[in-house]
């Protein structure tokens, strides 16, 4: 991985809704297993975690870990009849969003809805918190999902479009699509 490091974000490390606050001892022996300068960042599902958000907190401060913050409200509250998000409702928990920043990194997980006209609110809403994380100085990584993958590209441009226009220095994304890479690095 050390020649690709300038290349990567962190390390995304998810644990199903089955591991919770009992758990928390086999989830540090998984960061202790890791790295220790591998950056970090973890997803868990847990309910628990969410009613008691700081029950987390003792590992990611001790691992200086980044909490994952997903967001399926688009998915949750646009048209859950549409035949690509029936299909993805069991993948995608609807959890509560804890916009919180841990050790410096923002890692978001945003899971738009195929109809374009559902996220606005919610990309909005992401573009606001990403410009204000970015103008404090902090890392803010994106990841846009949506149940049929192939509606993930042009929303990560909107995206990063309209974060542009939130922080006009930010650099314009390549066309898409972009010219296969010949070598891996």
């Amino acid at each position: 991985i050390e020649p690709l490091e300038t290349h990567l974000g962190p390390l995304l490390v998810q644990f199903p809704a089955r591991v919770g606050p009992d758990d928390l001892d086999t989830v540090a022996a998984v960061f202790e297993a890791l790295p220790a300068a591998w950056r970090c960042v973890v997803e868990v599902r847990h309910r628990n975690f969410f009613t008691r958000p700081a029950l987390l907190d003792p590992l990611l401060a001790r691992f200086r870990l980044g909490r994952v913050v997903m967001d399926t409200r688009a998915l949750y509250r646009g048209d859950r009849d549409h035949p690509e998000v029936l299909a993805a409702l069991h993948e995608k928990p609807d959890l509560p969003v804890l916009p919180e920043l841990y050790n410096d990194l923002a890692f978001i997980r945003l899971v738009l809805h195929p109809d374009r006209d559902c996220n606005e609110r919610y990309l909005d809403d992401w573009v606001r918190q990403a410009a204000s994380w970015i103008a404090a100085g902090k890392s803010v990584f994106m990841m846009v999902h949506c149940p049929n993958n192939l509606h993930c590209p042009p929303f990560a441009f909107d995206f990063h479009e309209a974060l542009r226009r939130a922080i006009p220095a930010l650099p314009a994304l390549s066309p898409w699509p972009v010219p296969h890479q010949q070598t891996l690095l």
